[in-house]
């Protein structure tokens, strides 16, 4: 079978899913380790028959509810590659304007501390460890150990030193002083959503629910810092779903009453962000 005809007969079970049509050549070129223009130019190449197994594998997982960046293992995030797993949440497009925020607050400062609660694959701090340089401290903190290897991996990928701690929220970061960047992208979402939400079943729960009303986590996160007598000139920037806009202010100004919050809006034009500082 050549590549044009494996791509014909898989384009059969997208119809007209034409998201679906290019997750299928992206599969294909990662098969073959090749770029998808390959795929194109060389549609009559025979394919061979451990190649084709391979690509008709994962398709069937495609079309099952797999994500194309698990199957691959990679995903761009800010311009540069990541691992991914599903031990990591997949790093999606709208978490970029974290790194934008706060990239263009810390330039600001010639000394500060970047901490990432809740790294996962460690895009967001590793992101702004490549963007910011070395003049800047960085943690990445994670509950998860499997999630931390990849975030470790992932740092290496990216030259970057990040220092990676095994932590429930901030309980595993040491005493700090001086200016203090905080960014959480942290689970925010209730069970009903996740169930009703068919492109994240395979992602993991854990990094997904966060209690009855998918706020428990932000809210333990506020705890923290308002009983840490080390982290008081911190900036904190979360992102959240947005139907909890005003439970993220309600909440942010029980915890952090001396605290002013600020509530930002992703390209979409919904609350995506909420800023405590």
């Amino acid at each position: 079978m050549t590549i044009g005809e494996a791509l014909k007969n898989a384009y059969q079970k997208a119809r007209k899913d034409q998201n679906k049509k290019l997750e299928q050549e992206l599969l294909l070129a990662f098969v073959l380790d090749c770029d998808r223009s390959f795929l194109l130019i060389n549609h009559q190449q025979e394919l061979s028959k451990e190649y084709l197994e391979r690509y008709q594998e994962l398709v069937k997982k495609l079309f099952s509810g797999w994500p194309l960046a698990y199957l691959t293992g990679e995903r761009e995030f800010y311009g540069r590659p990541f691992l991914v797993s599903p031990a990591t949440l997949i790093p999606r497009p709208e978490s970029e304007m974290i790194v934008d925020i706060v990239k263009e607050e810390a330039k600001k400062y010639q000394q500060a501390v970047l901490v990432d609660v809740g790294t996962g694959s460690g895009c967001l701090i590793i992101s702004l460890a490549s963007e910011l340089g070395k003049d800047f401290k960085y943690y990445g903190l994670d509950i998860s150990e499997k999630a931390l290897k990849v975030a470790k991996d992932n740092a290496k990928i990216n030259r970057v030193k990040v220092n990676f701690k095994n932590s429930n929220l901030l309980s595993g970061l040491p005493k700090q002083s001086g200016q203090l960047f905080i960014i959480a992208n942290l689970p925010y979402l209730t069970k009903e959503q996740v169930v009703r939400e068919v492109s994240i079943k395979k992602e993991p729960r854990s990094a997904l629910i966060s209690g009855k009303d998918g706020f428990k986590d932000y809210r333990n996160l506020f705890e923290q810092l308002a009983d840490r007598k080390d982290l008081r000139d911190f900036y904190l920037i979360i992102e959240i779903d947005p139907s909890q806009a005003k439970l993220a202010k309600i909440e942010a100004n029980k915890y952090l009453p001396n605290k002013k919050v600020e509530l930002i809006k992703d390209l979409r034009g919904k609350h995506r962000f909420a800023i405590i500082k």
